[in-house]
């Protein structure tokens, strides 16, 4: 954090910092987000003579979408969660390539909220075509 004016020697007081995140009383902030939800974060600035001033604002994270079209269903969703975000599952019967994404909402490389959802859609081969027996039906 940076402070201009009053007398010089300045200390912060920083509040609502998200989870893993610490703020030194030289306004330098450190450390690893154990949690991607949004803070409204407030920082104040004390002066050598005591003067103060502050501000707040909100910090928020995103998530890069990881690219999973063509992987399997597990590997896919193993990623997504790996990346701090949900998956939702739909199927395809169309056997063109059965247990694998074919189609995924929001494509990889988009920047998106922590905690979204990434629609996965996968193709399945529903079956059918035969008793499995050779048998005639009753």
């Amino acid at each position: 954090l940076f402070a201009s004016g009053g007398t010089p020697g300045y200390t912060w007081t920083v509040t609502g910092l998200p989870p893993g995140l610490s703020a030194s009383p030289a306004g330098h902030i450190s450390g690893m987000p154990s949690s991607g939800s949004s803070s409204t974060v407030t920082a104040q600035a004390s002066d050598s003579h005591g003067r103060t001033s502050g501000f707040s604002f909100v910090w928020s994270f995103n998530a890069r979408v990881p690219g999973v079209q063509g992987a399997d269903q597990a590997t896919a969703q193993n990623a997504i969660a790996a990346a701090g975000l949900s998956s939702t599952v739909s199927n395809n019967d169309d056997c063109a390539s059965p247990g694998d994404v074919e189609i995924q909402n929001p494509l990889g490389g988009v920047s998106v909220p922590f905690g979204s959802s990434v629609q996965l859609t996968v193709s399945t081969c529903g079956g059918g075509g035969g008793d499995g027996g050779g048998g005639l039906p009753k």
